[in-house]
C-alpha cells in the first residue's frame, strides 16, 4: 500500500513538514521481496548531495540482509537494483542507481550513483523514494502468528538516516517513518472459511504466453492442505504484472484453469492480435473469494508454492497463517445457562475442556469440563455457566493434543426475580437481584416502565462520602430491595431495571453534615458526610445493570356489558380511587382499546369511599377483539379491565336457495343505532351483475334482522356476495364496518328415467333449479338433436319435464345436453342393447307406448303354427294372445296403425316383415 507523497514549500527556520509521515508497506514474509521506501530530507543537514552525502536504511532485527561483497555482485549483475529517486518540488533528477554497502548486518549505506547529468542535490523540505528490487537478496520477516493483530506483532520500522560527506560519523535520522507489515495472504483466519488469496510472488526469469504459471496448494497432511473446488472460473483468477515492453503495470485473467489434486495450472494468454506477454521480477496472482478456495481444516503455518514451467525459474514459498479459533454461543446468560463451545483448527485426537478456578493455567482436579476428538481439526460441546456467585465472567479453556489452547469467556448476566411476581399500584415489590458482581456495590435507582422509583429507607440521602448507600450483597452474591409502585405506571409487562452512580446525576440542597449512621469505612469513628439529596435523574439513553420484566395490575374494574359494538353504552364500576372528604376527586380520563373516550367526565366523579359509577360509549375507531379499558383519576391512580368488541359479522338462514325465495339476514357487531346497507351482488369472484339494495337500522347493541328474497335474475349455479356496511359519524368523522357472507342458487338438475334405455325407446327428462318461464330446448344426444314436447317450458320455480325418443346410437355412457335460456346442462345417460329374448310388451314396448302397434305375428316352422300378440287384447280376452316370447333372430309380420322408428328401421302403416335385431 504506497501513499502518494507531495513536496511542500519550506521556510529557511521551520521544518520542511508540519506533520509526520508514515509510509506503510505490505510484503509477504520469508522471502526476498521489492521494497520501496520514502523519507523527506530534515532541515539540518537542509539538503542531500548524491556525490558527498550517503543515505542509511536501518532494518528491524527480524530482516536478512547480504553481506557487501555478495550484494556488489548483485548490482554489478543487475540493472536498477537499488535507486534513489528525487521526487521535490524541483523536480530535477531522475531515478539514480547507486552502490551499497552492508554495515553490522542491519543497515545499508547507499552512496554514489549516476544522474543522467542532471543537479544531483535534493534540499530539505523534499522527499525520496529508495526502490530496492527482490533480487538484492534481502529477506522479509517470517510470517507473524499475530499477523492481523498488531497488538500481537506490530509493523517493523525501518528507518532512514542521511549522512553528511563532511561529518561521516553523524547520522540525521528523518522525521518520516517507514513501517513494513507482513502480511497474511488469505483473508480469513479461520479453519475450513472460505478465503481470498492474494499471493505476492516473483519470478527470476521472464515468464511469456508460452509458458504457464502453477500455484501449489497442497499440505504434508490431508488436512493441512487447502481445500479446492472441482471448478474455478477464469474470471476468478486475476495476474497483475509489470510489462517487459512498456515497463506499465498491467493484469490479465486466464484462458483456461485446470486443476490437478491441490495444483491449479493455468496458461499465461495472448493479449490479443497475437501479441504476447511477458514479465519477470514481482508479480501477484489474486484468487476471489468466488473462486472457492477454502483453508486448511488445521491450523498453523500454511504454505502456497508459486512456480512456473520457465526453466531457471525458481519456486516461490509464501506462507499464511490459518489459526485455531473458538466461538461461544450464546455469549451472555444467567448462571446455570447452557452455551456451546465450537471450535475449529485443533490437532487431531482429544480437547480437554476446563475451567482454571484458581488462574494457575493448569489443569487440576474437578476443573476438566468435557474431554472430546476433533472431527477434521472441529469440535462442538455443550456446557454450563457455573463459577462463584458474583463472577461475571466464566472462563472455558480448550487445550489440544498437542497442548496448545485457546480461552473464552462466557459472560454471567445479573438475573432479578420479583416478590411477589404481580403487583399492584402503590404496593411494595421486592426485588432480589442474583450474580451481583462483587466489584459493584452501589445500586441506587430503578426504573419500572422507564419511570424513576425510589429504593425504601434510602431516600432522603443521595449516598455518604466514601460510603456506599446501597443494600449489601449477601453471602450467595444476591442484593435485595424494596420499592414501592407509583400509580402512574401502566398496568400490563413491564420492564424493571437497576442502575448504579455513574448513570445518575444528582441535585443535593444545604450543606453536608455528618451522620453517626454512615460510619466511615476508614476506620475512624468519625462518622460520614451526608448531603440531603433534592433531586435525582437518570441520564439521557443509560445503561441498565440488569433488566427483568414484571405484571402490574390497575385497579380491578368491572364493565357492563363486557362485550360491546361500537357506539354502545358501557357502564364502568370500581373501586380503590382517592377521594376528598367534598367527593370533588374527578376521573381525568377514560381510554378504551388507546382510544381517548370523548364522553363528558364532568360527572364522572369518585365517591367519598372511593367507589366509582359512571357510562362511556365505547369509540367507533377501536379495534375488533380484547382492548383494554384505563381510566385515570386525579391522583393518577389508573383501574384497568378489558372489552371486547366483535366483529361485525351476518348470518344467512337459510344460505342456500333458488331464485325468488325468502332467506333472512342477521347481523351483530355493526356500531349501535347505525344505518346499514345490503346489497346482493354477483357472484363471488365474477364481473358485477345487477345488484339489489336493502336498508336496515341496527339497535342500540349493534344488531339488526331483514327478511330478503332471492332476485328471480340472479346466476344459478353460483355463490352471489352479500354485503352489509354500516355508517356513522362522529364530529364530522366517518366510520363504517362491514362484514360479508354469500348466499347458493344451486346449479341446475337434471333427472332421466329409466335408467337404462335402448335405441328406440323413449327417455324420460326432468330439470330443476332453472331459469324460470324459459323454453326448454335443443336437446341433443351425442350431437344429435331430438325433440321433446312442443311447447315445453320451465315453470315459475323453474322445473320441466319432457321426453324424447333415443336415436339409434353406440351401446354405452353418452350425453345429453339440453339448454333452457342461458343456462346448457351435460348430463349422462346409458344406451344399452334391448332385451334378447321376453315377452312382446316388454320387446315391443315403446310402440306400444304411442299406441302405434296393432299386432304381432309368428310362425313356428316346427309346429308349422301361427301365434300373435295384440297389445289391445286384455282382461280375459288376453287368453288369446299365444305369442308368449320372441327371440332375437325371429321373423316376424308387425302391423303398424301409424309409420313408426324400430331398432333403427323405418317401418309403415300396415304390415312389415322385419327380423328381430
Amino acid at each position: 500500500m504506497h501513499q502518494d507523497f507531495q513536496a511542500r514549500p519550506v521556510p529557511c527556520s521551520a521544518p520542511t513538514h508540519q506533520d509526520i509521515h508514515e509510509h506503510t508497506i505490505e510484503v509477504d514474509g520469508g522471502r526476498h521481496r521489492e521494497l520501496v521506501f520514502k523519507a523527506y530530507v530534515p532541515n539540518d543537514p537542509k539538503f542531500y548531495n548524491a556525490e558527498n552525502d550517503s543515505i542509511v536504511i536501518t532494518f528491524h532485527r527480524s530482516f536478512d540482509l547480504p553481506d557487501t561483497a555478495t550484494l556488489a555482485a548483485m548490482i554489478r549483475e543487475t540493472q536498477d537494483l537499488i535507486t534513489v529517486d528525487d521526487n521535490g518540488s524541483n523536480n530535477n533528477a531522475d531515478a539514480q542507481n547507486v552502490d551499497a554497502v552492508a554495515v553490522d548486518g542491519k543497515k545499508l549505506m547507499l552512496t554514489g550513483g549516476t544522474h543522467n547529468g542532471t543537479d544531483p542535490t535534493v534540499e530539505a523540505g523534499e522527499y525520496i523514494t529508495i526502490k530496492i528490487k527482490a533480487g538484492a537478496g534481502i529477506e522479509t520477516p517470517e510470517t507473524p502468528q499475530g499477523f492481523d493483530n498488531f497488538e500481537d506483532e506490530k509493523p517493523y520500522e525501518v528507518f532512514i538516516s542521511f549522512v553528511n560527506g563532511d561529518t561521516p560519523n553523524e547520522e540525521i535520522r528523518a522525521e518520516d517513518k517507514n513501517f513494513v507489515i507482513v502480511k497474511n495472504p488469505i483473508s480469513s483466519t479461520v479453519p475450513s472459511a472460505a478465503v481470498r488469496v492474494e499471493l505476492h510472488t516473483h519470478a527470476e526469469e521472464i515468464i511469456s504466453t508460452t509458458d504457464d504459471i502453477v500455484v501449489d496448494f497442497s499440505g504434508p497432511s490431508a488436512d493441512s492442505g487447502f481445500i479446492l473446488p472441482s471448478f474455478i472460473s477464469t474470471s476468478r483468477i486475476q495476474v497483475r504484472y509489470t510489462d517487459e515492453s512498456d515497463g506499465k503495470p498491467k493484469n490479465f485473467n486466464p484462458s483456461e484453469v485446470l486443476l490437478q489434486g491441490e495444483r491449479v495450472i493455468f496458461p499465461v494468454p495472448l493479449k490479443g492480435d497475437d501479441a504476447r506477454i511477458a514479465f519477470s521480477g514481482d508479480y501477484t496472482i489474486t484468487f476471489s473469494n468466488l473462486a472457492r478456495v477454502k483453508n486448511p481444516f488445521s491450523a498453523g503455518i500454511k504454505t502456497i508454492k508459486v512456480s512456473s514451467f520457465v526453466i531457471g525459474d525458481e519456486e516461490d514459498i509464501i506462507e499464511a497463517v490459518v489459526r485455531r479459533t473458538t466461538t461461544v454461543d450464546p455469549q451472555t446468560g444467567p448462571r446455570g445457562s447452557e452455551f456451546t463451545l465450537d471450535g475449529k483448527g485443533y490437532a487431531a485426537g482429544t480437547v480437554t475442556i476446563y475451567h482454571d478456578a484458581n488462574g494457575d493455567k493448569g489443569i487440576n482436579p474437578g476443573e476438566t469440563l468435557a474431554s472430546v476428538r476433533t472431527v477434521r481439526g472441529a469440535f462442538s460441546v455443550k456446557l454450563t455457566a457455573q463459577g462463584k456467585p458474583g463472577e461475571a465472567r466464566y472462563e472455558v479453556t480448550a487445550r489440544d493434543s498437542e497442548g496448545e489452547e485457546v480461552s473464552k469467556e462466557f459472560n454471567i448476566r445479573s438475573s432479578m426475580s420479583f416478590e411477589p411476581p404481580t403487583v399492584s399500584h402503590t404496593s411494595s415489590l421486592t426485588i432480589v437481584i442474583s450474580d451481583w458482581e462483587e466489584e459493584r456495590n452501589d445500586v441506587v435507582a430503578v426504573q419500572i416502565a422507564g419511570k424513576r422509583v425510589f429504593i425504601a429507607d434510602a431516600e432522603e440521602y443521595a449516598h455518604c462520602i466514601d460510603h456506599p448507600d446501597s443494600p449489601p450483597r449477601d453471602a450467595q452474591g444476591r442484593v435485595t430491595l424494596t420499592v414501592k409502585v407509583p400509580t402512574d405506571i401502566p398496568p400490563g409487562e413491564q420492564t424493571v431495571a437497576v442502575f448504579d452512580h455513574a448513570q445518575l446525576d444528582y441535585s443535593y440542597m444545604g450543606d453536608p453534615v455528618i451522620k453517626p449512621a454512615c460510619q466511615s469505612p476508614t476506620g475512624t469513628g468519625k462518622g460520614s458526610f451526608l448531603r440531603k439529596l433534592t433531586q435525582t435523574e437518570i441520564k439521557d439513553d443509560p445503561i441498565a445493570l440488569t433488566k427483568a420484566t414484571v405484571e402490574i395490575e390497575g385497579l380491578p374494574l368491572t364493565l357492563t356489558p363486557s362485550t360491546a359494538a361500537r357506539g354502545q353504552r358501557v357502564t364502568i364500576t370500581g373501586s380503590g380511587f382517592s377521594s376528598s372528604v367534598r367527593g370533588s376527586n374527578h376521573i381525568d380520563s377514560v381510554w378504551i382499546g388507546g382510544k381517548r373516550v370523548d364522553d363528558d367526565h364532568s360527572g364522572f366523579v369518585v365517591g367519598s369511599n372511593g367507589d366509582i359509577a359512571f357510562t362511556v360509549t365505547v369509540p367507533l375507531d377501536v379495534a375488533n377483539g380484547p382492548n383494554e379499558v384505563l381510566i385515570e383519576g386525579d391522583d393518577h391512580a389508573l383501574g384497568q379491565a378489558v372489552l371486547t368488541v366483535p366483529q361485525a359479522t351476518i348470518v344467512l338462514d337459510p344460505s342456500m336457495g333458488q331464485r325468488g325465495t325468502d332467506f333472512t339476514i342477521s347481523g351483530s357487531g355493526f356500531i349501535a343505532n347505525s344505518v346499514v346497507l345490503i346489497t346482493y351482488g354477483a357472484g363471488v369472484g365474477a364481473p358485477q351483475e345487477e345488484t339489489q339494495f336493502e336498508l336496515d337500522l341496527a339497535d342500540s347493541q349493534g344488531r339488526f334482522e331483514l327478511p330478503f328474497q332471492v332476485p328471480f335474475t340472479a346466476a344459478v349455479g353460483k355463490r352471489h356476495l352479500v354485503k352489509a356496511v354500516g355508517e356513522s359519524s362522529n364530529r364530522g368523522v366517518i366510520t363504517s364496518v362491514e362484514a360479508e357472507a354469500s348466499h347458493l342458487i344451486p346449479w341446475a338438475d337434471i333427472v332421466t328415467t329409466p335408467d337404462s334405455v335402448s335405441p328406440g325407446d323413449r327417455l324420460t327428462i326432468s330439470g330443476q333449479n332453472l331459469p324460470s318461464f324459459a323454453r326448454v330446448g335443443p336437446i341433443t344426444i351425442e350431437g344429435i338433436q331430438v325433440l321433446g314436447k312442443a311447447g315445453a317450458a320451465t315453470d315459475e320455480n323453474g322445473s320441466f319435464e319432457t321426453d324424447v325418443l333415443v336415436p339409434n346410437l353406440e351401446f354405452g355412457d353418452q350425453t345429453l345436453v339440453i339448454q333452457v335460456a342461458e343456462v346448457v346442462v351435460p348430463h349422462i345417460i346409458v344406451v344399452a342393447p334391448p332385451p334378447l329374448s321376453g315377452p312382446p310388451s316388454q320387446v315391443f314396448k315403446e310402440l306400444i307406448r304411442d299406441g302405434s302397434l296393432s299386432s304381432v305375428w309368428h310362425y313356428d316352422n316346427a309346429t308349422q303354427s301361427w301365434s300373435v300378440f295384440d297389445p289391445l287384447l286384455s282382461g280375459e280376452m288376453a287368453s288369446l294372445n299365444d305369442l308368449a316370447v320372441v327371440d332375437r333372430g325371429d321373423i316376424v309380420w308387425v302391423n303398424l296403425i301409424r309409420p313408426q322408428q324400430f331398432q333403427g328401421a323405418e317401418l309403415t302403416a300396415g304390415w312389415n316383415l322385419i327380423a328381430l335385431k
